[in-house]
Order: structure tokens, then C-alpha cells, then sequence
């Protein structure tokens, strides 16, 4: 239309002047006005956000695991889609409405992206129970050594007739139990315990009535 670029005036509405093909990057909004030399004015607003989207974990921190309930909250007008997803970044869900209980047992990781398409992903565990490996189950009675295995960080109670013993392979007679424990932060958290017996002189299939007498 023929008019003189060179004399637009750019006013953000802080007051600074925005240089003519200068870029903006401040986060913030701005409204911004466009004066030509005519004195006709031209309004756009813009939103410069660089910040992911907000959120508070009760129950357990980011990246954490716990054996209790968990509480994700966020502002619904800072992220407004929510997904929840499997350890290999595909959506599962993308309904997930903030201040939901998360009470199962499971992995859980969740994509909060903001409407400029910031995003983060928060993770957490809910875990309550002991991963094992044993050559018995509870309450067994078995002629072979019997070994534990943990596929966690544990601590390990053993009593063998009532007394204290160390180890998690065992092939002395006796009546045994094994308590373990897990740990979250810096509080014993889930249990697994177990009983059973080591005997020499007698079969699985076939327990001896004097072992049962002297040891239960």
C-alpha cells in the first residue's frame, strides 16, 4: 500500500520499543502495537513460554517409589493434556484428570505438555512387595540347600532353632525363618517372610513326626 516501513513503531506493553525483525525471546506476554507513519495501528498478542508445565507429587518424590498411595496435581490451565504412559514413551491414556489416586502396583510415567507444547515427564513407582528367587516356598520342608535371592536392595533377618545366623544358602538341619525387608528413603518398607525346614533324615513327601515334635 506504499507505506513507510521504515517509520513503524513497535510498543510492547511494558513500554519497551521491539525493533523492526528483531526477535523476541523473553518469556511473558506481550501485546504489542504496530503504529505506521499514518498513525494506524495494528494490535498482536503474543505468549513467549519456555517453562514446563507445573506439578506436585504427594506420596512419593519424582523418579521415586513408595508402597503407598500417590497424588499427582498440576494446574489444568498450565497443562492441558496429560498422558499416561508405558516405560517405552507410548500413550496408554491421554484422559489423565490432575488430583487422581495412583494406588496400584506398578511403573507409572506420565507426559504433562502446556498449550506452547513444553512438556515433562514424571515417573514414579508404587511398589509392595519383595522380588526373590528361592529354592522353597513357605512353610516347605526340603532335604536340599535351600538359597535366596533378591532382585533389591534388602535387609535380611535369619533365625535357624530360634538363633540368629547370617547367609541366604542354607543346608543344616533345621527349622528356619527369613524375614526380609525392603527399603524406601530411609524407612523399612515392604515384607516378605518366610518358615521352613531343612532335614536330613527324611524326604519331602514324607516328614518325620520326630523332627515335626522337636522343632515345632
Amino acid at each position: 500500500m506504499g507505506e513507510l516501513f521504515n517509520e513503524f513503531e513497535y510498543i510492547s506493553s511494558n513500554g519497551i520499543p521491539v525493533v523492526n525483525s528483531s526477535p523476541i525471546s523473553y518469556d511473558g506476554s506481550y501485546y504489542i502495537s504496530i503504529v505506521d507513519y499514518y498513525g494506524n495501528v495494528a494490535q498482536v498478542t503474543i505468549v513467549i513460554d519456555s517453562v514446563v508445565p507445573d506439578n506436585k507429587l504427594s506420596g512419593v518424590s519424582n523418579c521415586g517409589s513408595t508402597s503407598g498411595k500417590v497424588v499427582l496435581s498440576w494446574d489444568s490451565l498450565d497443562a492441558v493434556q496429560a498422558c499416561l504412559m508405558d516405560r517405552n514413551n507410548n500413550d496408554i491414556s491421554d484422559n489423565i484428570a490432575p488430583d487422581c489416586k495412583y494406588e496400584e502396583e506398578g511403573a507409572y510415567y506420565v507426559r504433562l505438555t502446556d498449550i506452547c507444547g513444553n512438556s515433562v515427564i514424571v515417573s514414579f513407582n508404587i511398589d509392595r512387595s519383595v522380588n526373590y528367587i528361592s529354592d522353597v516356598v513357605d512353610g516347605q520342608v526340603t532335604t536340599d540347600r535351600v538359597t535366596f535371592k533378591f532382585n533389591e536392595s534388602v535387609e535380611v533377618a535369619v533365625t535357624r532353632n530360634g538363633e540368629s545366623i547370617g547367609g541366604l544358602s542354607f543346608v543344616d538341619a533345621g527349622a528356619y525363618s527369613l524375614t526380609a525387608f525392603t527399603f524406601i528413603a530411609v524407612s523399612r518398607g515392604n515384607v516378605a517372610q518366610f518358615t521352613f525346614c531343612g532335614d536330613r533324615l527324611c524326604t519331602q513327601s514324607n516328614k518325620s513326626s520326630e523332627y515335626d515334635s522337636k522343632y515345632f
